[in-house]
């Protein structure tokens, strides 16, 4: 387990205190430097930190068992949201549904998903999923009740990656300290 920290300054990366390696930071134009400009402007009234979450090979393992097919990845972004003394984590992250990919904000607050948004989706629109299924997720209060989920005639691949997901982050949110 351990919490990234991440410093322009020193062009390091350390796990848990400890330095691991040289880490070469993106320019300004990076993929995750736009992604926190969209969420600055999507959330002004709050502050944003980048953190990322490094699975130790136990939570890594769960995650390849669960989902054999998936390329499964030890390191997750995300980002705290603190917005008048709440916190919230948000999850920004794309699969690919069928060919193309979707792009998701999910927001967790109290281990419960609180928003989940469909920032992007590049396969036909006939594909994606309508708000009112999307709206199920924020009722779920374990993992359990994510796999019982039915998906979505019509849009079958789209609902299967959106609970996929949505498991993944709810499972990392659960085990981040």
């Amino acid at each position: 387990m351990g919490i990234l920290i991440l410093s322009r300054f020193q062009n390091t990366l350390k796990i848990g205190g400890r330095l691991l390696l040289p880490f070469l930071f993106l320019s300004s134009n990076s993929m995750g430097d736009k992604i926190h400009s969209n969420l600055e402007k999507k959330f002004p009234e709050c502050k944003l930190e980048k953190k990322v979450y490094f699975l130790e090979d136990a939570e890594l393992l769960k995650l390849k068992e669960k989902y054999p097919t998936k390329n499964i990845s030890a390191f997750y972004n995300y980002y705290e949201k603190s917005c008048s003394g709440k916190m919230s984590r948000l999850f920004v992250s794309s699969d690919v549904v069928r060919t193309l990919k979707q792009f998701l904000l999910i927001e967790i607050k109290d281990k419960r998903i609180v928003n989940l948004e469909v920032l992007k989706f590049d396969e036909p629109v006939e594909y994606k999923v309508q708000p009112y299924w999307l709206e199920k997720f924020y009722k779920i209060t374990s993992l359990s009740e994510i796999d019982k989920m039915d998906g979505v005639s019509g849009a079958t691949l789209t609902s299967r990656s959106t609970k996929y997901l949505s498991w993944v982050f709810l499972y990392v949110d659960a085990i981040i300290k």
